[in-house]
């Protein structure tokens, strides 16, 4: 009996140093998976803040980089269980500038503002996505919701006066780029924006100011650089045309493809720098 009682106590023993060292392993694995976790969420808050940052002065996804950051964060919505706002946000980005899925950004959008209602740039971008498709009611009620929820935001009125101008309504476009100069006087969005409106409306060096403006502000933008080589390319200045077009594409070279088929350079393209500039070749040769 005894022997057997030595035997019980020590397959006792040896289950609870099994048992522990099972629990000492599998802590140690929370707490491997725990990190890992941890290392994952915060990759993701740091690409979500690059996204935003970079939508700043690039709302409508247009330079590589934004694209690269919208798809990143747009790919999170794939776990409808468990994605943020922001990933659906990111989403309906992709689904209207990228996809040119309308009804699939607005669907995204509205998913957005179910998790954050009282966030404004889902309000805002599906404003943008309505109105693009005629359903310019329920549009404006989008943008007034974006306005009411953060009143000091020019991006709304700023968005207001892009689609206005597409749509020909001159007076609206110049009040609401107005509105939104005056709440943000430092945008370079808002600027550039205003800038288009009155080159628009022929009123080329006030534009240009604009454009000039906007590089004070931020010189990392392109499209100021390639607008104001319009301007002096549609006034046959070709030094300045050839020298601004440069800036243009040396920070975005989807505008080398743009001056290719641009009537603006109509009056500049047999001249040897434009046809060096698209030929990616120095212009100074």
């Amino acid at each position: 009996m005894k022997s057997h009682g030595r035997i019980w106590i020590l397959a006792g023993t040896a289950v609870l140093i099994a048992l522990a060292a099972y629990e000492f392993r599998r802590t140690q694995t929370s707490a491997r998976e725990f990190a890992r976790n941890e290392v994952v969420h915060l990759e993701q808050r740091a690409q979500v803040a690059a996204m935003f940052a970079l939508l700043e002065n690039d709302s409508r996804v247009r330079r590589a980089r934004t694209q690269r950051a919208v798809e990143w964060v747009a790919l999170l919505a794939q776990d409808a269980d468990d994605a943020s706002p922001e990933a659906y946000y990111a989403l309906g980005l992709r689904r209207f500038y990228g996809d040119k899925d309308a009804d699939g950004a607005e669907a995204a959008l509205g998913k957005a503002i179910a998790l954050r209602p009282e966030w404004s740039w889902p309000h805002n971008a599906l404003g943008i996505v309505l109105f693009s498709q005629g359903d310019e009611a329920p549009a404006m009620e989008s943008f007034q919701r974006a306005m009411d929820i953060d009143p000091q935001w020019a991006r709304p009125h700023s968005d207001l006066a892009i689609l206005y101008r597409r749509a020909g309504r001159m007076d609206d476009a110049v009040r609401e780029a107005l509105v939104a100069l005056e709440m943000e006087p430092a945008s370079p969005v808002a600027h550039y924006n205003y800038g288009v409106i009155l080159d628009v409306l022929g009123r080329a060096d006030e534009a240009r100011k604009e454009y000039e403006t906007v590089i004070g502000l931020d010189r990392t933008l392109p499209a100021p650089y390639y607008n104001i080589a319009c301007g002096h390319a549609r006034e046959e200045r070709i030094a300045e045309a050839v020298k601004r077009l440069a800036q243009a594409v040396a920070l975005d070279e989807a505008f080398r493809e743009e001056a290719e088929k641009d009537p603006d350079f109509d009056r500049i393209r047999s001249a040897p720098e434009f046809a060096r500039i698209l030929e990616g070749r120095p212009i100074n040769e």
